[in-house]
């Protein structure tokens, strides 16, 4: 590789981390351009840019998580839906329900892709055309949003349970 590359690298690589950091974090803020960054990490940053943003401003409330993973669902985007996932709380549980046992190891890394597809198949009851966002209750840091919908033509009725995790509502399986 030659020495011309690797500069280009630097600062992609710096730019891609300052985004999955900010995501971790719990925010949606993404990195401004800096004169810093060559042309072909501002290449990179534009395609990013246009890509479905799923993460979960501090300021959202429960009703607009609820929409944004709808959107994320309707497009089957999996990967998509999990910046909007309550991750610690959702290891939290994994550990508690496994009771940290040797035999269930692989199941806590994996814990946050599996509730992403359980809230999906949750969702996908619902006839995607006909999903609406009816309502939402906040109790606490709990919150639940109703979803209405159609299953083969008839009424039905589905629910995003969410939690406050890093100062955002963010979903998770259920209320446990």
């Amino acid at each position: 590789m030659s020495s011309l590359q690797q500069v280009r690298l630097g600062p992609i690589l710096v730019g891609q981390l300052l985004v999955f950091s900010s995501i971790i974090a719990g925010g949606c803020r993404r990195p401004e351009s800096t004169a810093a960054m060559s042309s072909a990490a501002a290449g990179s940053a534009a395609s990013t840019a246009s890509s479905p943003d799923y993460c979960v401003p501090v300021s959202a409330e429960p009703r607009e998580v609820a929409e944004m993973a709808l959107k994320a669902i309707d497009a089957d985007q999996l990967q998509g839906l999990q910046p909007l996932l309550a991750t610690k709380k959702i290891q939290q549980d994994m550990q508690a329900i496994t009771r940290g046992k040797s035999e269930f190891g692989g199941m806590a890394d994996k814990a946050v892709s599996l509730a992403a597809s359980a809230i999906a198949s949750e969702m996908n009851w619902l006839e995607p055309k006909g999903r609406v966002v009816e309502g939402e209750s906040i109790t606490g840091e709990k919150a639940t949003v109703t979803v209405k919908g159609l299953r083969l033509g008839k009424p039905l009725t589905r629910q995003f349970f969410l939690v406050r995790e890093d100062n955002a509502w963010k979903l998770v399986p259920s209320h446990r």
